[in-house]
């Protein structure tokens, strides 16, 4: 499958243009889905600033062992969190503003963050990691 994921209020907390606190269990979960041999598609409005913050990202990834396979030049709205429709097309969208991902609130308390322990329990339950 191709999981395309967000960075700011998914892996770290919102920061931007900084790089926020890691959100817990982020890494770890997506490390477990590449090695499930699913592919990384970043998908982040880091791609729209063209400031060089994207590439922050990648790299910060890269440092916890994650590498992206793809990164979209723009940021693609994601539908709503549906496992119908994501094993229909192959791909699952991680994004604190996809519309039904469990989320938690961050430690600013500012925003939500993408809930990660709540994600790994449902990308176990349907056979993902």
């Amino acid at each position: 499958m191709y999981i395309i994921l967000d960075f700011d209020g998914t892996v770290v907390e919102h920061k931007y243009p900084r790089i926020g606190k890691p959100n817990p269990l982020a890494i770890e979960t997506i490390q477990k889905i590449q090695k499930a041999g699913h592919k990384i598609i970043l998908n982040t409005y880091r791609a729209d600033c063209n400031d060089g913050t994207l590439y922050e990202a990648i790299e910060y990834l890269r440092k916890h062992g994650i590498e992206v396979d793809k990164c979209n030049k723009r940021k693609i709205a994601p539908p709503d969190w549906n496992w119908n429709y994501f094993k229909a097309r192959g791909i699952i969208y991680i994004d604190d503003i996809c519309k039904g991902t469990p989320l938690r609130s961050s430690a600013d308390m500012l925003s939500e963050m993408v809930d990660w322990n709540a994600v790994s329990k449902e990308l176990y339950n349907n056979i993902i990691i």
